[in-house]
């Protein structure tokens, strides 16, 4: 029985991890402008969030990281808002 149900799972799992809906890989991409503000000012926490690619990079403490970090947040959430306006009303 046990055996039966290994089989099961074994041969199930690939199918559904395979493929994601184009609206989740949309909303993936739309949230990756966010994360690499994370990323930028804080590399070990986007690492735990799965942000590839900032492995050598610290937590960012250089003169004026607040001021930086609001103005690079701004600029991601007004990104975000274009986005938010080209993709009309009824795909949101």
């Amino acid at each position: 029985m046990f055996r039966a149900a290994l089989l099961i799972v074994t041969l199930a799992a690939p199918a559904a991890f395979a493929a994601q809906p184009s609206w989740i890989e949309e909303s993936n991409r739309h949230s990756q402008v966010l994360l690499e503000v994370m990323a930028r000012y804080n590399a070990e926490a986007a690492a735990s969030f799965g942000v590839e690619g900032h492995d050598g990079e610290v937590f960012d403490l250089k003169p004026r990281v607040l001021e930086r970090q609001e103005a690079d947040i701004a600029a991601a959430m007004a990104k975000l808002e274009e986005i938010k306006a080209s993709l009309g009303p009824n795909k949101l």
